[in-house]
């Protein structure tokens, strides 16, 4: 499954769009010395949404500890 990115609002937003059409998005929050981020998507028809959000938490996650270490 590919991702095209579709707006980027620098330290805010990004929107994409999946090669099946769905669509999501990504928002940030500034919070001083934390960052919250919110993901909006779209679910596929296949899998449990529960399924879905759970990958995608584990996505975050990953990003939170990946930009831990700078």
């Amino acid at each position: 499954m590919r991702e095209y990115i579709q707006k980027v609002e620098k330290f805010q937003l990004i929107e994409y769009k999946l090669s099946d059409n769905r669509i999501g998005s990504v928002h940030f929050e500034d919070f001083g010395n934390n960052v919250k981020l919110v993901e909006y998507f779209e679910p596929n028809k296949t899998d449990s949404e529960s399924m879905q959000k759970q990958w995608c938490q584990d996505v975050i996650d990953n990003f939170k500890k990946y930009t831990e270490r700078f």
